[in-house]
């Protein structure tokens, strides 16, 4: 599992990297695939981190909260909600980490089709 600070580092790599698709290179297509479907791996094991983290803090809360009260007056959903609210960076975290997953997948779709179109590009080149 990544510390807090890994996870950090992850999700600024990812971002700077789905990024670098908008300036990208025709030379550099093909390598650029290789390094964003590398990438996804690392989106996995950052989003699963996060996701652990999250429900650690949540469960923390919520003991914090069991502590705190003296009487169980409180509906669970209430409490639930405390805690979502209470973690909310690490609700911000994982939701950033989901969102490059899907970046970095729809990224390779965008790779995949550029790459064909400057396929047939270079074949129509070939018949002009």
């Amino acid at each position: 599992m990544l510390t807090t600070e890994q996870i950090e580092e992850n999700l600024e790599l990812m971002a700077n990297t789905i990024e670098a698709f908008n300036s990208l290179d025709v030379a550099k297509t093909m390598d650029y695939l290789s390094e964003i479907v590398s990438l996804q791996a690392t989106a996995t094991e950052t989003q699963a981190s996060a996701k652990y983290h999250l429900l650690q803090a949540i469960n923390a809360e919520l003991d914090r909260q069991a502590k705190l009260l003296k009487k169980n007056d409180i509906a669970p959903s209430i409490k639930k909600m405390r805690a979502d609210s209470m973690c909310a960076e690490w609700h911000y975290i994982y939701e950033k980490c989901a969102r490059y997953s899907s970046n970095i997948s729809h990224t390779i779709d965008a790779v995949r089709t550029k790459i064909s179109y400057l396929k047939s590009e270079m074949e129509n080149a070939r018949y002009s």
